[in-house]
Protein backbone atom coordinates (compact mmCIF):
# COMPACT_ATOMS: atom_id res chain seq x y z
CA UNK A 1 0.00 0.00 0.00
CA UNK A 2 1.04 3.50 -0.55
CA UNK A 3 1.90 6.24 2.56
CA UNK A 4 -0.20 9.03 3.45
CA UNK A 5 1.10 11.10 5.31
CA UNK A 6 -1.18 14.04 7.11
CA UNK A 7 -0.63 17.16 8.82
CA UNK A 8 -3.45 19.24 10.99
CA UNK A 9 -3.71 22.62 11.12
CA UNK A 10 -3.44 25.37 13.57
CA UNK A 11 -4.48 24.76 17.49
CA UNK A 12 -5.34 20.93 16.44
CA UNK A 13 -3.45 18.35 16.40
CA UNK A 14 -3.83 15.10 14.59
CA UNK A 15 -6.44 13.28 16.22
CA UNK A 16 -8.29 15.48 13.60
CA UNK A 17 -7.37 13.05 11.05
CA UNK A 18 -9.11 10.40 13.30
CA UNK A 19 -12.18 9.97 11.26
CA UNK A 20 -10.39 10.46 7.97
CA UNK A 21 -7.76 7.94 8.92
CA UNK A 22 -10.97 4.95 10.11
CA UNK A 23 -11.86 5.18 6.36
CA UNK A 24 -8.57 5.07 4.82
CA UNK A 25 -6.65 2.13 7.18
CA UNK A 26 -7.17 -0.46 4.57
CA UNK A 27 -6.08 1.31 1.58
CA UNK A 28 -3.49 3.22 2.53
CA UNK A 29 -0.55 3.41 5.43
CA UNK A 30 -1.67 6.42 7.52
CA UNK A 31 1.38 8.83 8.82
CA UNK A 32 0.84 11.53 10.73
CA UNK A 33 3.15 14.75 11.90
CA UNK A 34 2.15 16.91 14.58
CA UNK A 35 3.36 20.16 15.14
CA UNK A 36 3.10 20.41 18.58
CA UNK A 37 0.36 23.02 19.17
CA UNK A 38 -1.39 20.39 21.78
CA UNK A 39 1.36 19.78 24.66
CA UNK A 40 2.75 16.17 23.99
CA UNK A 41 1.95 15.99 20.80
CA UNK A 42 4.98 16.75 18.60
CA UNK A 43 6.66 14.48 16.21
CA UNK A 44 10.40 13.86 16.56
CA UNK A 45 10.54 11.59 13.44
CA UNK A 46 10.12 14.48 11.26
CA UNK A 47 12.43 13.52 8.15
CA UNK A 48 11.74 9.69 8.47
CA UNK A 49 7.86 9.96 7.88
CA UNK A 50 8.56 12.61 5.29
CA UNK A 51 10.71 10.15 3.55
CA UNK A 52 7.48 8.16 3.22
CA UNK A 53 5.07 9.48 1.68
CA UNK A 54 3.65 8.90 -1.78
CA UNK A 55 0.42 11.68 -1.03
CA UNK A 56 0.84 14.72 1.43
CA UNK A 57 -2.46 16.10 2.55
CA UNK A 58 -2.41 19.54 5.09
CA UNK A 59 -4.94 21.14 6.82
CA UNK A 60 -4.75 24.88 6.53
CA UNK A 61 -1.35 25.84 8.07
CA UNK A 62 -0.28 21.72 7.57
CA UNK A 63 -0.22 22.42 3.80
CA UNK A 64 1.72 25.55 4.73
CA UNK A 65 4.06 23.49 6.49
CA UNK A 66 4.25 20.65 3.83
CA UNK A 67 4.97 23.49 0.79
CA UNK A 68 8.02 24.57 3.12
CA UNK A 69 9.55 20.99 3.53
CA UNK A 70 8.85 19.65 0.37
CA UNK A 71 12.63 19.59 -0.40
CA UNK A 72 12.44 16.52 1.99
CA UNK A 73 9.03 14.71 0.83
CA UNK A 74 11.67 12.50 -1.17
CA UNK A 75 9.06 9.74 -2.79
CA UNK A 76 5.85 12.54 -3.05
CA UNK A 77 3.65 12.11 -5.59
CA UNK A 78 0.77 14.09 -4.79
CA UNK A 79 -0.16 16.97 -2.63
CA UNK A 80 -3.41 17.44 -1.39
CA UNK A 81 -4.72 21.19 0.36
CA UNK A 82 -7.67 20.68 2.83
CA UNK A 83 -9.33 24.13 3.39
CA UNK A 84 -5.84 26.13 2.62
CA UNK A 85 -3.62 28.00 0.49
CA UNK A 86 -0.06 28.25 -0.17
CA UNK A 87 0.45 31.68 0.96
CA UNK A 88 -2.19 33.10 4.08
CA UNK A 89 -0.39 36.77 4.21
CA UNK A 90 -1.48 37.20 0.60
CA UNK A 91 -5.37 37.34 2.34
CA UNK A 92 -5.24 37.87 5.68
CA UNK A 93 -3.87 41.41 6.98
CA UNK A 94 -0.67 41.30 9.18
CA UNK A 95 -2.48 43.32 11.77
CA UNK A 96 -4.99 40.54 12.59
CA UNK A 97 -2.82 38.05 12.87
CA UNK A 98 -0.91 40.23 15.69
CA UNK A 99 -4.28 40.48 17.28
CA UNK A 100 -4.72 37.23 17.27
CA UNK A 101 -1.07 36.35 18.50
CA UNK A 102 -1.57 39.19 20.85
CA UNK A 103 -4.83 37.64 22.35
CA UNK A 104 -3.18 34.29 22.95
CA UNK A 105 -1.37 35.75 24.97
CA UNK A 106 -3.21 38.04 26.92
CA UNK A 107 -6.68 35.30 27.56
CA UNK A 108 -5.71 32.62 26.06
CA UNK A 109 -8.76 30.89 27.32
CA UNK A 110 -11.43 33.35 25.28
CA UNK A 111 -9.07 33.32 22.18
CA UNK A 112 -8.88 29.58 21.98
CA UNK A 113 -12.84 29.20 22.46
CA UNK A 114 -13.28 32.08 19.47
CA UNK A 115 -10.39 30.61 17.32
CA UNK A 116 -12.35 27.10 17.26
CA UNK A 117 -15.38 28.62 17.09
CA UNK A 118 -14.50 30.36 14.50
CA UNK A 119 -12.77 27.43 12.40
CA UNK A 120 -16.21 25.62 12.82
CA UNK A 121 -16.92 23.61 16.62
CA UNK A 122 -20.10 24.51 17.60
CA UNK A 123 -20.98 26.05 20.98
CA UNK A 124 -19.37 24.68 24.43
CA UNK A 125 -17.76 21.96 21.77
CA UNK A 126 -14.18 21.98 21.59
CA UNK A 127 -11.30 19.65 19.92
CA UNK A 128 -8.69 20.11 23.15
CA UNK A 129 -9.02 21.20 27.06
CA UNK A 130 -7.11 25.05 26.44
CA UNK A 131 -4.78 23.82 29.03
CA UNK A 132 -3.21 21.34 27.11
CA UNK A 133 -2.45 24.00 24.28
CA UNK A 134 1.19 25.06 23.57
CA UNK A 135 0.89 28.85 24.19
CA UNK A 136 4.81 29.59 22.34
CA UNK A 137 4.01 26.49 19.57
CA UNK A 138 0.60 28.32 18.67
CA UNK A 139 2.52 31.75 18.16
CA UNK A 140 4.72 30.43 16.13
CA UNK A 141 2.41 29.14 14.28
CA UNK A 142 1.51 32.72 14.13
CA UNK A 143 4.48 33.79 12.84
CA UNK A 144 4.20 31.19 10.15
CA UNK A 145 1.30 32.55 8.68
CA UNK A 146 2.94 36.14 8.54
CA UNK A 147 5.55 34.90 6.87
CA UNK A 148 5.92 31.75 5.41
CA UNK A 149 5.38 31.40 1.34
CA UNK A 150 4.81 28.11 -0.39
CA UNK A 151 3.53 29.81 -3.65
CA UNK A 152 6.74 28.68 -5.51
CA UNK A 153 6.19 25.25 -4.37
CA UNK A 154 3.05 24.60 -5.81
CA UNK A 155 4.22 26.61 -9.19
CA UNK A 156 7.55 24.58 -9.71
CA UNK A 157 6.08 21.12 -8.31
CA UNK A 158 5.76 18.55 -10.57
CA UNK A 159 3.24 16.75 -8.23
CA UNK A 160 -0.59 16.10 -8.77
CA UNK A 161 -2.33 18.64 -7.01
CA UNK A 162 -5.91 18.64 -5.37
CA UNK A 163 -7.57 21.51 -3.12
CA UNK A 164 -10.56 20.41 -1.70
CA UNK A 165 -12.69 23.18 0.27
CA UNK A 166 -15.98 24.19 1.96
CA UNK A 167 -18.42 26.51 0.33
CA UNK A 168 -19.43 27.27 4.20
CA UNK A 169 -15.42 28.63 5.29
CA UNK A 170 -15.01 32.17 6.46
CA UNK A 171 -10.92 31.51 6.99
CA UNK A 172 -10.26 30.23 3.50
CA UNK A 173 -13.41 31.78 1.65
CA UNK A 174 -14.94 30.03 -1.43
CA UNK A 175 -13.58 32.93 -3.75
CA UNK A 176 -9.97 33.14 -1.99
CA UNK A 177 -10.30 28.87 -3.03
CA UNK A 178 -11.88 29.79 -6.17
CA UNK A 179 -8.59 32.62 -6.55
CA UNK A 180 -6.12 30.37 -5.91
CA UNK A 181 -6.82 26.97 -6.82
CA UNK A 182 -8.71 27.83 -9.97
CA UNK A 183 -6.44 26.72 -12.15
CA UNK A 184 -5.88 23.00 -10.17
CA UNK A 185 -8.41 20.33 -9.17
CA UNK A 186 -11.00 22.02 -7.20
CA UNK A 187 -13.56 20.81 -5.51
CA UNK A 188 -16.35 22.08 -2.93
CA UNK A 189 -17.93 20.25 0.12
CA UNK A 190 -21.28 22.43 1.37
CA UNK A 191 -21.24 22.34 4.72
CA UNK A 192 -17.39 21.89 5.68
CA UNK A 193 -16.52 25.13 7.69
CA UNK A 194 -13.00 25.14 7.93
CA UNK A 195 -12.71 21.84 9.11
CA UNK A 196 -14.26 19.24 6.48
CA UNK A 197 -12.00 16.58 7.41
CA UNK A 198 -13.47 16.32 10.62
CA UNK A 199 -17.33 17.15 9.41
CA UNK A 200 -17.10 15.36 6.54
CA UNK A 201 -14.57 12.41 6.85
CA UNK A 202 -16.29 10.59 4.32
CA UNK A 203 -15.58 12.97 1.33
CA UNK A 204 -12.19 13.83 2.01
CA UNK A 205 -11.54 10.43 2.27
CA UNK A 206 -12.88 9.52 -0.54
CA UNK A 207 -11.12 12.01 -2.60
CA UNK A 208 -7.94 10.80 -1.19
CA UNK A 209 -8.34 7.08 -2.61
CA UNK A 210 -9.02 8.40 -6.06
CA UNK A 211 -5.67 10.10 -5.99
CA UNK A 212 -4.13 6.82 -4.50
CA UNK A 213 -5.69 5.05 -7.82
CA UNK A 214 -4.47 7.64 -9.63
CA UNK A 215 -0.75 7.76 -8.76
Amino acid sequence: MKNVVFVHGLGLNSDAWSGVFYLLKNHAHCNFIDLGFIKSNETSNVNEILNLGDIFVGHSIGLLWILCNLTNCKNAKGIISVASIPCFFQFMQDEALLNMKNGFISDITQSMFSFWNRIGFEGDVTPHRVEDVNLENMQNGIEWLRNWDGRSAIKDTKYKILALASRDDVVVTEEISKEVWGDYDLKFCDNGSHIPHIKNPFWIASNIIKMLHEI
